[in-house]
């Protein structure tokens, strides 16, 4: 028996316990209400009474907190992979548009997870949300029939899965991008389910005829394969999935009520006194029942079908129906808290549900199928075991005829020395009652580390015996019948937070997504040397019998060029001003050079900047910072939440930089919540324990008083100063800031540029945080440089930041990236529909029931007074602020401060709204007219909100009255359908990072990006850092090289140049051409094998890229797995481009077949590599038929049989490559 299971079963000394342990253990009726309970001892009760009593428990509770909470407090008793969560779901009862779907994958995956449980014969502990019993769902039978087990051998054919997976609501697509959608390519199928989504992960089955050959994840990052498995089941994407059967039925249900519906109308008509109203209401609800029938027809799902789930399951629909199946006991925390959280939920759904009515935006057959809370509770007390735990025994708070257990609790004595002036021995002397009465005693602390200092803490006692435990408990109790006591954070010396659990949200795969991805006709594209141009699309052009693929660029003044897919990598998809469209090139005019020189100037003027600041910073002498081990862990155990891997990754670089002596002047860019904060947080504490003063610069008033409040709240404990200078700053508080700065008796001062007046002086600074550093300007920064030379700077930045720029950057400035999103971040819900100013109110004011506010986005400074005075009307109860770009810096400070410290409920604004500043109280985001608003726009507002662990909602409108074009409708149920980034969402962001980009290098330097094109800038930057380190490295070696007359040396020198002299000449050479080959093979991608053109482009960019045979090995074999094969066009593209790429290496400019040889052609020239040289004319195979040609240019001959096909040649001329040359 382990030590958890042996401290379990201490409940057993309770005979209370052990009477409601063994009615549990059988199957007769049974209800028990339980007072007298301490809260935190009832996750203790539960998880022994499912140990002890091996049944599953339900526990029904009043809100989704209370779910979270009780899943963090039996995370100390109770495995977690044995706890489900059961939470509710959105269902569309109305005319919205189109509603999130990750609640209803989390809800099928729970249920799906129950009936495995029963399966399996295991036992649980379900935590249920009150308020998800009044989801109508599948019952048990219909949801164990639609899940798909699918296993290696098994015979069903790729066109039956794919109807298969259409049935349970997957959409095929030609590149499945987010859960729910399936590919089918040949003899291969990829699809994505709500699970392995969660994982980065898709589902790919490859088959052989009509046999399932191979089951595989695959990473949807790259498409790559990863693990194998043997079997795998796929469970539906929707919450109602329909039979033709089905289809049949409800079709003809709603013909009958459609019916009764005109039959209605005709009477109405006929009577005198009948209202107009009335009339109206009916002919609406006519309209939206004769919608549903033509797309029933169609069998076509559409967002409101799941609300007709009862007409098609009439029975078992319900949760009930699974806690049924699985014998479980059902125990209610606080019933009466339970029963009033319910009733309230049901009251608002019927008001929503009149006014969708009264509005002709439902019809009442869909209201009709709603659970009501009475319903619901008639079928809790019909549960053959019910248990009510409660504190107190008080009227209506537990359960009727159920037999009264008191099973009584209470806090635990507390060990935290400072209280009362009692020392440790003083406290522990309080437990020698409790010792006489045989009580054992736990203490917990989160990690082996502080288990084992609390373990020598304790010891201090000798009387007592401890048992100390390795988990997490906030606060402990004291179970008297049970003689046991458990301490908690809340009574130990050490606060260690209770880290809140959660899982690894995905990391952001915009990051991994190419510029070149997702190209379409018309996009604009940048050649290297013709320029910018509008693409096309793929042409396949058939010459002298070999066909080939090109891509069609037009360029100004109606010229063509037809692109061969050898030199797709000299093209690029054009990112850069969204602004203004780019001007297009002239095909053969010098306008495009003229214009890259000028770039190529302004960025290597850059490249030096960089290199010199960079070795000037590293020449000045900074501060080493020791390492305080114990007292840093004890700091960065406080942060309440789980680190990302990002996260401390980002420290680590930190804590490096800041242990050297060479000054630090590193930038950590991450969105708002994820992380920075606590980042510059440490760095701020590891400064003042070393004695430093720490300048801690933000751009804002607001944002400064969040960091300051932040910091104080963490730092409470410790004898640190801490200083505040902003606007909001009192006359005497400034000047007493000032004086301790100077003094050296405040460690550390939060502030705005304030900072930077010349009376702020500081005694001993090591350390400047600037906050939103691209918010300041370029004198502030000078200032910053100048003041502080020999200071470590860390750099916040909210602004994304690209890959390959970051790439470019590395090792001129030190960046840290945090794309990881933080645990606990919930999906945010979203609600695409009409304008409906009741709707929007009522969601106004459920938000406010909650606590919390709103952020109302209107987005037209000439009307939004005229709004403010329409919501104040609507709700005149509410405080309603406004916040705009044209008021001046201090009344907009002054509304966002007073918002945030929660003195108005409500914030109508632009999209000025504050990216910088953590809201977390606000988690209801309203946008009106949305259709005019781009993709990437309405992902950074959506991003305002759900900044918390708890749930969001993004209510999207657009004008009822207005046509939205098809372009506008998908864009905004994009945003809807899919909380995390799907592949169009991915592009859209591409604006905001070249925005970082702009922020990161400046103004002048994006202007350069818009004029080439994001990518061609990040080339030419790359090409002139690389250029300004070759020259710095030059200056070093003239420095070092001073003794000129030594033979030795001069000699040393001659060698030197001639092998830079060749490095340049080859790295020249490569960069401004490669080989051609003239073989007449058809080498091309076929349309059957890939469909999607923008993957076709970017299978041919990688193709043309390959460097190495590994790259050529590497590439097949994600080829085959995704493809199901090798064509022997592909297999010919694929040889040609590691040729090409091989013999470039070489020298070789030109490659042509003859009757009996092939031809090698070398550059005129150029010197020759005679060492690779020498490898290929020694080759064993072919030594005999390979003759070198020292003509001009010099030549390679390979002799060959006639009857060798042009394949065979060139698979010849491939294999002795591969041979001599792959490790030469």
């Amino acid at each position: 028996m382990d030590e958890m299971q042996e401290l379990l079963a201490q409940a057993g000394n309770d005979s209370n316990f052990v009477k409601l342990l063994n009615a549990c253990k059988t199957d007769k009726a049974a209800r028990f209400n339980l007072n007298g309970l301490f809260e935190t001892q009832k996750y203790y009760l539960v998880a022994a009474l499912a140990k002890q009593g091996k049944r599953t428990l339900a526990i029904l509770l009043d809100s989704e907190f209370a779910v979270q909470t009780w899943q963090a407090g039996l995370a100390t008793y109770w495995p977690a992979d044995k706890l489900i969560t059961f939470q509710p779901r959105t269902i569309n009862y109305g005319t919205v548009d189109s509603v999130s779907q990750e609640d209803s994958w989390q809800q099928i995956a729970s249920l799906n997870a129950l009936l495995q449980v029963k399966a399996k014969k295991e036992q649980v502990i379900i935590l249920v949300n009150g308020q998800a019993l009044f989801d109508p769902i599948l019952p048990p039978s219909a949801l164990k029939d639609l899940a798909l087990n699918l296993e290696v051998g098994q015979t069903i054919s790729p066109t039956d899965l794919a109807k298969e997976l259409v049935k349970l609501g997957f959409k095929q697509v030609s590149l499945p991008s987010v859960a729910g959608e399936f590919a089918k390519r040949g003899d291969i199928i990829d699809l994505i389910t709500t699970d392995t989504y969660s994982r980065d992960l898709g589902l790919r089955l490859s088959f052989f005829d009509i046999e399932i050959d191979q089951i595989k994840y695959y990473q949807l990052a790259n498409a790559r394969a990863c693990e194998q498995l043997n079997s795998c089941q796929i469970l539906p994407v929707k919450s109602l999935c329909l039979q033709e059967t089905d289809w049949q039925s409800l079709y003809k249900r709603l013909e009958t009520e459609l019916a009764s519906y005109k039959r209605k109308v005709q009477i109405l008509r006929k009577l005198e006194k009948a209202k107009a109203t009335s009339i109206q209401q009916l002919e609406k609800q006519i309209e939206l029942l004769n919608s549903d029938i033509a797309k029933i027809s169609e069998r076509v799902y559409f967002p409101s079908l799941e609300a007709y789930l009862p007409l098609i399951y009439k029975e078992d629909n319900n949760f009930f129906a699974y806690l049924e199946q699985l014998k479980a006991v059902l125990l209610v925390d606080e019933l009466i808290s339970v029963t009033k959280s319910m009733a309230a939920y049901g009251k608002q759904l019927a008001l929503d549900s009149a006014i969708w009515l009264e509005q002709g935006k439902s019809i009442p057959l869909k209201i009709e199928q709603m659970h009501s809370s009475d319903e619901i509770l008639a079928l809790l007390n019909k549960q053959t075991q019910l248990v009510n735990l409660a504190c107190f025994q008080t009227a209506n708070n537990g359960f009727a005829e159920a037999e009264t257990l008191s099973i009584s609790g209470r806090e635990a004595e507390s060990l935290k020395i400072g209280e009362k002036n009692k020392t440790l021995i003083d406290k522990i002397a309080n437990l020698e009652s409790y010792r006489a009465e045989q009580y054992q005693f736990y203490a917990f602390a989160p990690t082996e580390a502080q288990a084992k200092d609390l373990q020598t803490y304790l010891s201090e006692s000798a009387e007592i015996t401890w048992i100390v435990k390795v988990a997490e408990l906030k606060q402990g109790f004291n179970y008297p019948a049970a003689r046991i006591m458990l301490f908690g954070q809340n009574e130990l010396l050490q606060k260690w937070q209770i880290k809140k659990q959660g899982h690894l949200t995905k990391k952001n795969r915009t990051q991994m997504i190419d510029f070149f991805n997702d190209l379409h006709e018309g996009d604009c594209v940048v050649h290297e040397i013709h320029g910018i141009g509008l693409y096309r699309g793929i042409k396949t052009v058939e010459t002298a019998g070999v066909k080939s693929d090109y891509l069609y660029i037009e360029y100004a003044g109606s010229d063509v060029l037809y692109l061969p897919m050898s030199a797709v990598d000299q093209l690029q998809k054009y990112i850069g001003s969204k602004d203004t469209a780019p001007r297009l090139s002239h095909f053969g005019g010098h306008d495009w050079e003229k214009l890259k020189e000028r770039s190529r100037a302004k960025i290597r003027e850059l490249a030096t900047n960089l290199l010199d600041l960079y070795a000037k910073r590293r020449q000045i002498k900074g501060f080493s910072f020791p390492k305080f081990e114990s007292a840093e862990q004890a700091f960065s155990a406080s942060f309440p939440y789980v680190e990302t891997n990002d996260q401390l990754q980002a420290w680590a670089d930190v804590e490096q930089d800041m242990a050297s002596s060479i000054v630090m002047d590193r930038i950590i860019c991450g969105d708002v919540g994820f992380g920075k904060t606590e980042v510059a947080f440490r760095a701020c504490f590891k400064a003042i324990l070393a004695g430093k003063q720490v300048a801690f610069i933000a751009p804002t008033t607001v944002l400064v008083e969040q960091h300051y409040e932040n910091f104080l709240e963490r730092v409470k404990e410790w004898p640190i100063n801490v200083g505040l200078l902003s606007r909001f700053s009192p006359p005497l508080q400034e000047k007493r800031v000032l004086k301790e700065l100077t003094s050296g008796d405040c460690q550390i001062v939060f502030g705005t540029h304030r900072l930077l007046s010349k009376d702020v002086k500081f005694h001993d600074i090591g350390l400047l945080v600037v906050d939103e550093e691209q918010r300041f300007g370029v004198d502030h920064k000078e200032q910053l440089k100048e003041r502080y030379p020999s200071v470590d700077v860390l750099t916040l930045s909210a602004t994304p930041i690209p890959r390959t720029l970051h790439m470019a950057l590395s090792g001129i400035r030190s960046i840290s990236t945090l794309q990881e999103a933080p645990l606990d971040r919930k999906p945010v819900k979203t609600y695409v529909l009409e304008y409906d100013a009741e709707l929007i109110k009522a969601a106004i004011l459920r938000e406010k029931a909650r606590g919390g506010q709103v952020f109302y986005l209107h987005n037209n400074i000439k009307t939004i007074y005229k709004k403010q005075a329409e919501l104040q009307a609507m709700l005149p109860q509410l405080k309603i602020a406004v916040a705009h770009g044209k008021l001046n810096e201090t009344e907009l400070e002054t509304e966002i401060f007073n918002f945030v410290n929660q003195e108005s409920d409500v914030l109508l604004c632009t999209t000025i709204i504050e990216s910088g500043i953590d809201m977390p109280n606000v988690n209801t985001l309203i946008i009106t007219n949305a259709d005019q608003l781009g993709l990437a726009q309405l992902y950074q507002l959506k991003g305002r909100v759900g900044r918390s662990n708890r749930q969001a909602y993004a209510y999207i409108t657009y004008q009822p009255d207005r046509i939205l074009t098809e372009e506008a409708r998908k864009r905004i149920k994009a945003i809807a359908e899919f909380t995390e980034l799907g592949s169009g969402l991915k592009i859209a962001l591409q604006d905001l990072e070249v925005r970082g980009a702009g922020n990161l290098i400046g103004a002048e330097q994006h202007g350069q990006i818009a004029a080439v094109g994001y990518d061609m800038y990040c080339r030419m930057l790359d090409e002139e850092l690389q250029l300004a380190k070759q020259r710095q490295a030059e200056k070093i070696r003239d420095l070092q090289v001073t003794d000129t007359s030594s033979e030795q040396t001069q000699s040393q020198r001659k060698l030197l140049d001639a092998k830079n002299e060749l490095d340049e000449a080859n790295q020249a050479y490569l960069n401004s051409h490669k080989c051609q080959i003239n073989l007449k093979l058809n080498a091309y991608i076929e349309r059957e094998l890939v469909s999607l053109e923008s993957e076709r482009i970017e299978l041919y960019r990688r193709i043309s890229q390959l460097k190495s045979y590994f790259d050529y090995v590497d590439l097949s074999d994600e080829i085959i797995d995704r493809f199901g094969n090798l064509s022997p066009n592909i297999e010919n593209l694929l040889d040609i481009a590691y040729v090409r790429s091989a013999l470039t290496k070489l020298g070789v400019s030109e490659l042509n077949s003859l009757p009996r040889r092939l031809e090698l052609k070398f550059k005129a020239n150029r010197p020759l590599d005679m060492q690779k040289l020498s490898k290929l004319l020694n080759d064993d195979k072919l030594k005999r038929d390979l003759h070198f040609l020292a003509s001009e240019p010099p030549m390679l001959e390979i002799v060959v049989a006639k009857q060798l096909s042009e394949r065979e040649r060139l698979r010849l001329l491939k294999n002795l490559l591969v041979r001599t040359l792959e490790h030469a």
